[in-house]
């Protein structure tokens, strides 16, 4: 084989090897591991180093990682004997004559490589080229996962400090406060922080879990997998739910909250009511703050009508909101 089409193909071959490398990073992380975790351990199998640590019974003891585990370790192993062919061809074949008049290309061709490669860096393009590898990485391991991603960030033991990004919320935890679920005292588990709307929220006895939270949590990792793995039907609950009003807490004051409620179907005792007849107040200590309804702010007063699809954002006792709002 020619010596400065060996070294092009060598190069096209590293590249498409680096690509693989990022692909499988990624499938890693979807799957709930750290970058950091997913990228030692995907390093490991593709060079078929054999290293391994207590990390490795992350993905031994998970099925999705083991599966994706097999076919890294296939890829590596296609790859190591294609590089090593290629590079023996090279050093049986190369003669001074060729290398002399090969190098200048073979130089340009490095340089580009390295460029590439350095390209790559730039933070908006890492951010890009990372995006396209999610979707490749969705489009193989399936659509977006509508369970709960668990995240190990570091172990000590028996326990981990652990990530849980709330896709779906487990039925037991609907509507119950940190205290009703008294996760420390039943599972040894201390939530430790919650990342609720891109601000930090402090957990406190009051405090509701919702959909879209992130939380970090200490623990034993089973413990947590029993806990927050949603069910099949857990899933197919909360999309029936969604022909009800729904509820969101947006902020905790005490026994009191300010909650977002989506009106899919007008209470009784609201129905063709001004809200002078409702007796909110009065009957549940409910103040309504903001009323949306079809993108616009509406102005409240004494002898406005709640319809259907509105959007409220009102003030209470929660346990008083959900009586008032949420339909039996």
């Amino acid at each position: 084989m020619d010596l400065l089409l060996s070294v092009e193909l060598a190069l096209s071959i590293v590249l498409v090897y680096i690509v693989i490398i990022k692909i499988y990073i990624t499938l890693f992380r979807i799957t709930g591991l750290t970058k950091e975790k997913a990228k030692f351990q995907v390093i490991s199998m593709l060079t078929n180093s054999g290293y391994t640590t207590n990390e490795s019974e992350l993905i031994v003891n998970n099925r999705r990682r083991r599966k994706i585990a097999f076919f890294c370790m296939i890829t590596g192993m296609i790859f190591n004997v294609i590089i090593v062919s290629l590079l023996i061809n090279v050093l049986f074949n190369l003669t001074p004559q060729e290398a002399t008049q090969s190098s200048r290309v073979i130089l340009i061709s490095v340089g580009i490589f390295f460029l590439l490669l350095i390209i790559s860096r730039i933070p908006f393009i890492k951010r890009l080229i990372e995006r396209v590898f999610e979707k490749i990485a969705e489009k193989v391991i399936g659509s977006k996962n509508p369970n709960n991603i668990i995240t190990e960030l570091d172990s000590y033991g028996k326990n981990s400090i652990v990530q849980v990004s709330i896709n779906t919320l487990p039925t037991n935890m609907r509507e119950k406060s940190l205290a009703d679920l008294n996760l420390n005292k039943k599972y040894g588990l201390n939530i430790l922080l919650i990342k609720r709307n891109n601000r930090i929220v402090e957990p406190n006895a009051n405090t509701f879990l919702e959909k879209g939270d992130n939380i970090i949590i200490f623990g034993t990792t089973s413990n947590i997998n029993e806990i927050f793995t949603a069910k099949k039907e857990e899933i197919i609950d909360l999309i029936d739910d969604s022909k009800e009003n729904t509820l969101k807490i947006l902020d905790n004051y005490g026994k009191e909250a300010m909650v977002e409620i989506n009106i899919n179907k007008v209470p009784n005792f609201m129905e063709n009511k001004r809200l002078a007849e409702t007796k909110l107040k009065e009957t549940y200590g409910i103040n309504i703050l903001v009323l949306k309804r079809n993108e616009n702010v509406v102005v409240i007063n004494k002898d406005t009508i709640i319809e259907k699809n509105d959007n409220l954002i009102v003030l209470g006792i929660y346990t008083k909101i959900k009586e008032a709002f949420l339909l039996d």
